[in-house]
């Protein structure tokens, strides 16, 4: 089984669940009063192929209203929302698709994408123009998210304007996001980053509270660090991004642990054996007691590895652990470690993401 470890699952939704308005454009008022005018003429006149051209346009507009209305009806939304690129700054996609069930098309004139802090909400511009949905096809857009304030979970509202085709009747159904979509926006520096001054033999640790502003600083011996990042000094501190997830979605708060060279690349051979070593121990104790372990490597190539842990594993799975992460290319490259922790609060679980920098040197081998 793989996927990638920022993915999250696609919701659906409904274009409306309640009586879509539909509104006469100023194209379908001048297909009215050309109609009504040729159906009064026609019947003056006693004029047989003028009365029929006017009942064939009102029975057009009648029918497009028809035909727009059970097309809307028969309309899903689904979204979906990936990770920010952690060392990268405030931006997140969100990718969108609609597809249309019924045998009717539509144009899509608009969509509008309102982003909302729980106080106030945040208009984007416009998403998409002059996209028809074919009758049985879908549509398949994405959306780039940038600028928004760091340390925040944001929620995604939409409001979408249709037209009939020829445009007679429009339609701005809103869409019911229920659950809502998170869009993660994490602040541009990792909350925690690791730096080690050769000189002292030492790890220098930077928490960055993403909610309070603050960063603090401690100095660890190498053979500790892990460890005491993981438990000591952010677990009991609740050092955690959280959302929210949908019901259907396993629950995920997020620590982002960034690991920076700053002087020579073959000092992090320590700090990268610590982490990879202490990743397998963090395993074998969650799984032991039952819960659920995964682990997601990815890199800013969209490549990736996916190592599943049942709970009661035996060695082999952390046999599968060591292997996964030993073939990591160090680099540019992200790898990300992800512990489904049950028995936190129901909305909270961990991530643990790693960066670690190029030339790192481990068991004797050189990955670049």
């Amino acid at each position: 089984m793989q996927k990638t470890a920022s993915q999250l699952p696609s919701t659906s939704y409904s274009l409306d669940q309640s009586q879509p308005e539909l509104l006469v454009t100023p194209i379908g008022k001048a297909f009215g009063i050309i109609g009504a005018i040729m159906l009064l003429l026609g019947i003056l006149m006693l004029d047989f192929y003028v009365t029929l051209a006017s009942l064939i346009i009102l029975f057009y507009m009648v029918v497009s209203k028809i035909f727009l209305y059970y097309a809307i009806k028969h309309t899903s939304f689904f979204a979906q929302s990936t990770e920010v690129d952690m060392l990268r700054g405030e931006s997140a996609v969100l990718s969108f698709r609609l597809r249309n069930a019924s045998y009717f098309s539509f144009h899509i004139r608009e969509i509008d994408v309102l982003l909302s802090t729980g106080k106030e909400s945040v208009a984007l511009s416009k998403l998409k123009h002059d996209v028809t949905m074919h009758a049985r096809k879908q549509a398949n857009w994405k959306l780039p998210i940038t600028g928004l304030e760091r340390g925040h979970t944001y929620i995604v509202g939409q409001e979408i304007k249709v037209e009939s085709i020829g445009g007679l009747y429009a339609s701005k159904p809103t869409i019911h996001l229920s659950p809502a979509i998170p869009v993660y926006i994490f602040p541009r520096h990792s909350p925690l980053v690791v730096s080690q001054n050769t000189s002292k033999a030492a790890a220098e640790v930077r928490a960055y509270d993403p909610f309070e502003e603050k960063v603090m600083t401690k100095d660890y011996e190498n053979g500790d660090a892990i460890k005491d990042i993981f438990w000591k000094e952010l677990a009991a501190k609740n050092r955690l991004v959280v959302r929210k997830p949908p019901p259907t979605e396993a629950p995920i708060a997020t620590l982002v642990l960034s690991l920076h060279n700053e002087t020579s690349p073959s000092g992090w051979s320590n700090i990268a054996e610590d982490l990879i070593e202490e990743t397998a121990s963090i395993a074998h104790t969650w799984t032991q007691a039952g819960k659920v372990f995964e682990v997601y490597i990815n890199d800013d190539a969209g490549r990736y590895r996916y190592v599943h842990i049942p709970p009661n594993a035996g060695n082999r799975h952390f046999t599968e652990i060591m292997r996964a992460l030993a073939h990591l290319r160090f680099g540019s490259r992200l790898y990300s470690v992800r512990l489904l922790l049950e028995e936190l609060p129901h909305d909270r679980a961990i991530t643990v993401i790693g960066h670690v920098p190029t030339s790192v040197t481990k068991g004797g081998k050189r990955y670049a």
